[in-house]
């Protein structure tokens, strides 16, 4: 299937047990590796590079790099992002 969703899936399951990397230790993310260890174009793992930065899961390093934060913060990201949205109202 070639999906984003699927692929993003895919893609999160590689890194699930991936220890968070907020202090510059831990998981780096090289994106030439992860295309083809999912069989697809770099492009596709940069559509889903870009959402999981949006809401930062991951955040970019150098050119095909990334950083794995993980998504223990989710919760803490999402409050904030309603809470933005409730001011802003």
């Amino acid at each position: 299937d070639k999906s984003l969703g699927v692929l993003c899936q895919n893609f999160m399951d590689l890194f699930k047990h991936a220890p968070p990397n907020r202090n510059n230790n831990g998981t780096v993310i090289d994106i030439c590796q992860v295309a083809e260890h999912l069989v697809v174009k770099r492009r596709r793992i940069y559509d889903v590079i870009n959402i999981l930065e949006s809401i930062d899961i991951v955040c970019r390093v150098k050119k095909n790099t990334y950083r794995w934060h993980g998504k223990e913060d989710l919760p803490r990201f999402f409050a904030e992002l309603q809470k933005e949205g409730l001011i802003e109202r």
